[in-house]
């Protein structure tokens, strides 16, 4: 993921290139990944949320250890500095920024196979996955079709109606692109 960011850096706006950054640190870090779910989860809930709300998320699934407020509010003053969240009338209220990021194909390729690596079985359903709520500050402009003529994913349909996007190991990818 890094090297394909990393490519795609100089062809891309400052916001288009927070959605590379976004990749690489859902990819790399599990805490951050877990605080952009909560906080978009929280944002599609009730359209804010406040400090202690994610925090109490946040120790239910780390448990309570006596730095999660402090990593957790630190999180969120990074959020607000990179302009995806802002401070709101009253203190420790936040709420998304007005406009979400629309990012090109590839850098929504990027933040879905991050996703992806974080599931457990590497796979979800596509709708979900592609409204997955970590992916709050971007609107991505893929489909399950265009999933398909990648070498990164497999889709395929479960029942009559779901597609599941899959990560394809890395075996078979590098077999794939040879």
């Amino acid at each position: 993921i890094r090297g394909r960011g990393a490519a795609l850096l100089p062809q891309l706006t400052p916001a288009q290139r927070l959605g590379v950054h976004w990749a690489l640190l859902t990819a790399t870090y599990p805490f951050f990944a877990d605080v952009a779910t909560n906080t978009g989860r929280l944002l599609v809930l009730q359209g804010d949320l406040t400090l202690a709300q994610l925090t109490r998320r946040m120790r239910e699934e780390w448990g309570d250890r006596s730095t999660m407020t402090r990593a957790v509010q630190r999180a969120v003053r990074s959020l607000v500095q990179w302009g995806v969240l802002t401070d709101g009338d009253q203190r420790g209220v936040y709420v998304a920024a007005k406009e979400p990021i629309a990012v090109p194909e590839t850098v929504g390729e990027l933040l879905l196979e991050a996703l992806l690596m974080r599931q457990d079985g590497g796979s979800l359903p596509a709708d979900q996955a592609l409204r997955h709520p970590s992916f709050f500050p971007f609107r991505l402009e893929l489909r399950a079709h265009q999933l398909r003529r990648s070498t990164r994913f497999d889709v395929h349909r479960q029942g009559l109606d779901v597609d599941v996007v899959t990560l394809v190991r890395t075996e078979a990818r590098k077999a794939t692109e040879k």
